[in-house]
């Protein structure tokens, strides 16, 4: 697992582990927001090279599984 906090407009790592190569789901992404971020509707979006991808966090989500 991978533990953020997010507060204001910045995310800084709380936990992590050693992720190896090639995992296909494998590692969840939990996410703590502070402040104001609880009344919103919350999307956690990666990129890699020229490709985007959305997770849904929706309003009471706190983890979501990186992209394949």
């Amino acid at each position: 697992m991978l533990k953020f906090l997010v507060r204001q407009q910045k995310i800084e790592i709380l936990e992590r582990e050693v992720i190896a190569s090639d995992q296909i789901s494998f590692v969840t992404l939990k996410f703590v927001f502070e402040g104001d971020w609880k009344n919103f509707h919350k999307v956690v979006q990666f990129t890699q090279d020229d490709e985007t991808y959305n997770r849904v966090l929706g309003f009471d989500g706190l983890s979501c599984l990186p992209p394949v």
